[in-house]
């Protein structure tokens, strides 16, 4: 999403990432990956319950889908490091559009830690 952020901007929406660590862990996070956008914490997963989604299954997290396609990413230069130990591992994210209102307009739900769904689809989901 930071390499379309300025698309995303020029088409009047913006961005906010929500994860589940410390702020200091955002902040490292946000300045190692140039991040421009606000990242929030949500260590007790209120917004991801609002969302409904849902705790992955052990195969969701480390089964051999997962594993390989996090190797080709890792490959490809794309180092992601393993969430802390107070993070819950198990909980799966999302990725969703949503209006001023309130209003979800497109939700991805993903189904296991390497189902990233493409920026070029949520954007057009954009209103």
């Amino acid at each position: 999403m930071r390499d379309h952020y300025e698309e995303i901007q020029g088409r009047g929406a913006g961005i906010i990432a929500i994860g589940m660590g410390l702020p200091e862990m955002a902040k490292d996070f946000r300045d190692k990956r140039h991040i421009q956008f606000p990242l929030l914490i949500d260590r007790e997963r209120i917004s991801y319950k609002s969302l409904s989604l849902k705790r992955g299954s052990a195969n969701d997290v480390y089964g051999p889908g997962v594993v390989a396609r996090g190797t080709l990413s890792v490959l490809k230069g794309n180092i992601q490091a393993l969430p802390p130990k107070h993070v819950d591992r198990m909980q799966l994210g999302a990725v969703a559009v949503v209006d001023k209102g309130g209003e979800i307009l497109f939700i991805h739900r993903s189904k296991n830690v390497a189902d990233n769904f493409p920026i070029e689809q949520v954007i057009e989901a954009l209103p």
